[in-house]
């Protein structure tokens, strides 16, 4: 087994939640700068997985307006944790 196939194995089982399989909900869409297709879970699927591998999370998103579309998510897995802060441009 490769160390990336090995590492996404232990990836998928930390983020594992009971009766949910992700792979059902995964749509493809193709990029528009490079052709290529890829698979990804649409947001709301993820904020459906996040509300069960964290009941007690909370979530906030800013959109940011400017030379393009982004946005900024500040995710707590409880209210007492500092956030992780992830940045998307659009």
């Amino acid at each position: 087994m490769s160390a990336i196939t090995e590492a996404m194995a232990k990836i998928a089982e930390i983020n594992r939640v009971e009766g949910f399989d992700a792979s059902h909900f995964t749509v493809e869409y193709t990029d528009m700068e490079t052709g290529e297709t890829r698979r990804r879970l649409p947001v709301v699927v993820q904020i459906a997985w996040f509300r069960l591998k964290y009941p007690d999370g909370k979530s906030r998103c800013t959109w940011l307006w400017g030379r393009g579309y982004s946005s900024r998510a500040q995710v707590y897995p409880r209210a007492s944790v500092l956030p992780f802060v992830f940045q998307a441009c659009l």
